[in-house]
């Protein structure tokens, strides 16, 4: 699933509800600008999966992101 900038609520209860169905650990890797809406939208989106989706053996990482020069 891609977003670009924040994904909405409704966007974020839905990919939870795709995780569930899987009923497997999902892995989910995160590329994003280094700016500060780069670094706090995986910490939002991780938040609110594991909120709607509590029971998915989640593993959620940051990745591919460089700081400006």
């Amino acid at each position: 699933m891609v977003t670009r900038g924040y994904p909405s609520l409704s966007y974020l209860y839905s990919a939870a509800e795709a995780l569930e169905a899987e009923e497997k650990p999902c892995f989910l890797y995160y590329v994003g600008d280094h700016d500060p809406s780069g670094l706090d939208i995986p910490r939002r989106v991780e938040e609110d999966l594991r909120r709607f989706a509590p029971e998915v053996d989640l593993h959620f990482e940051r990745v591919a992101v460089t700081p400006p020069c």
